[in-house]
């Protein structure tokens, strides 16, 4: 016998808690993202509709790193929704994770704007010299000097440089930073 459905603080259901104009939003997310029509989301659908959104358009399909960290959050936030283990999410069971996927989406957007911004020469690649720029900015976390970080960023594209050109594309630029944000 299913659980329940989990209702948050106040015991409103999720679906109730939203504005009219986020569950219109919301609405026409879910429409968009059930490929088969079938009035329900399943996991590849939900897959595939955010990979579009997550991935970048260079040709690239993605590092290990960066599919790793996708289909983890995929997995975690389908299963948190699906109150009903049916494989699939019906529109009420969706928006129990709208605002997560949104924000997600969001970082993405985040990414593609801090790889252009790092970018400096705009070739769509990030050198050497552009990482150690980042990595030495006294305006970042923890800055470090200059040699450590040409030493640094060298480490870093020797890491996650799949395709051995000696920069770090946007695919392997992201999944350093979801590496750096599983560690």
């Amino acid at each position: 016998m299913p659980l329940p459905p989990l209702r948050p603080l106040g015991g409103k259901p999720a679906a109730s808690v939203i504005s009219t104009e986020e569950r219109t939003a919301a609405e026409a997310v879910f429409q968009a993202v059930d490929l088969n029509k079938d009035g329900q989301v399943q996991k590849d659908e939900l897959k595939a509709a955010l990979w579009k959104l997550a991935a970048p358009s260079d040709g690239d399909g993605g590092t290990e790193e960066m599919f790793t960290a996708f289909e983890a959050f995929i997995n975690r936030e389908f299963a948190t929704a699906d109150r009903d283990l049916s494989g699939a999410l019906t529109l009420d069971e969706f928006l129990t994770i709208y605002q997560t996927i949104k924000a997600g989406v969001g970082r993405a957007e985040r990414l593609r704007a801090a790889f252009r911004h790092f970018d400096a020469n705009n070739d769509g690649m990030l050198t050497v010299p552009e990482l150690a720029r980042i990595l030495s900015n006294p305006l970042g976390n923890s800055p470090l000097p200059q040699e450590a970080a040409t030493a640094e960023a060298e480490r870093i594209i020797k890491r996650f440089d799949t395709n051995g050109d000696g920069v770090l594309s946007y695919n392997e630029f992201v999944g350093w930073m979801c590496t750096k944000q599983l560690t």
